[in-house]
């Protein structure tokens, strides 16, 4: 089976006022063809900022995310929209 997404160390650090908050601390992740993974959590565990920062609409502070063998991490959403789509749930 081949590799389909993988993150390697991936982290995600945004500025407050109080200083740097850690989002996202040293995710790793491979996901092969055909597996069915569900993601799972309470409000604020992370759920969305995992894939924002896939889909590259969240910037990573380190790390690197490949698709498909290609490496995505620099890519903003548009250039990374020929290996991921994604749909959103819209609340009724």
């Amino acid at each position: 089976m081949s590799v389909q997404l993988k993150l390697t160390d991936v982290q995600v650090n945004i500025a407050q006022e109080q200083g740097v908050r850690t989002l996202l601390d040293d995710v790793n992740l491979v996901l092969n063809q055909g597996d069915f993974v569900t993601v799972l959590g309470t409000n604020g565990a992370g759920k969305s900022t995992l894939f924002n920062a896939i889909a590259g609409t969240l910037p990573i502070t380190a790390g690197q995310i490949e698709i498909a063998g290609h490496d995505v991490t620099k890519l903003n959403p548009e250039k990374r929209a020929k290996y991921i789509a994604r749909v959103s749930r819209i609340p009724s």
